[in-house]
């Protein structure tokens, strides 16, 4: 018995560091993971959402998050592939988004606090008065980013719509006399028309076609934390759409 008395205790010490390292292995991986940012999903909007993350919406989340010690990664995507990943996703979040049930890309997720409004309109270059309202969109050629969505209660009235990358493509698309109509979301279209040095083609500003609250939304206990540090910013310092953009818009939209 004395013979493996040596033996034993040196398994016993074997398994001592194995479980050691097993340990370390474990608390490194949960760290890796808790130190792992939140994802933001998010298009480019000049002087609201911008890679260099000075735009409007981009000082929000990153002050709130500053608060709460948050780490958080936006993902800058072409509108549908941002939606797309925000859908497959477990903990992450978009933005921006907004609550009206007839056209929110958000389903599933816990929204901010309202931090904005905007309003879809009705742009184009029709000598004289042209009846945009929704019921006459039957009646017309009507153009619409890709991706971005426009409510059902616009859609079902449109017997044509024709999907542009670019407010730009679709201002020259008005200009060719292609599209009667192109709707556009305010204040991002105007944005990027001033940006570009693009006129900007005819709207009525006291009359849109649809006006909603925007925030940014998540889903995700990890994700959730941006939310109620979001909330907690705007209530201590409320933003309004009639807040300037604390940077100048990119001029390469």
């Amino acid at each position: 018995m004395r013979s493996h008395a040596p033996s034993l205790g040196f398994k016993a010490l074997q398994y001592f560091f194995m479980a050691l390292q097993c340990l370390g292995l474990v608390l490194l991986i949960s760290g890796t993971s808790a130190a792992e940012p939140i994802k933001i999903y998010t298009t480019e909007l000049d002087g609201h959402h911008q890679p260099d993350l000075r735009g409007k919406y981009d000082q929000i989340v990153l002050s709130a998050a500053s608060g709460k010690k948050l780490n958080v990664d936006f993902q800058f995507l072409p509108p549908a592939r941002a939606i797309l990943q925000f859908s497959r996703c477990e903990d992450c979040c978009v933005s921006p988004c907004n609550s009206a049930p007839d056209i929110t890309h958000c389903p599933g997720a816990t929204l901010s606090d309202v931090w904005d409004r905007v309003e879809l309109h009705a742009f184009n270059v029709t000598p004289g008065e042209l009846d945009v309202s929704i019921e006459n969109f039957k009646n017309l050629r009507v153009g619409a980013i890709q991706g971005m969505p426009l409510g059902a209660q616009v859609e079902k009235n449109l017997t044509e719509i024709r999907r542009l990358e670019t407010p730009r493509a679709a201002a020259n698309m008005l200009n060719l006399g292609r599209l009667d109509v192109f709707l556009g979301w305010i204040p991002e279209t105007l944005v990027y028309f001033r940006a570009n040095n693009i006129p900007v083609p005819k709207y009525n500003a006291k009359a849109p076609v649809k006006s909603v609250p925007i925030g940014i939304a998540c889903k995700g206990p990890k994700s959730l934390q941006l939310i109620d540090a979001v909330n907690a910013y705007l209530r201590q310092a409320p933003i309004t759409s009639d807040v300037k953009p604390t940077a100048k818009p990119n001029s390469d939209g």
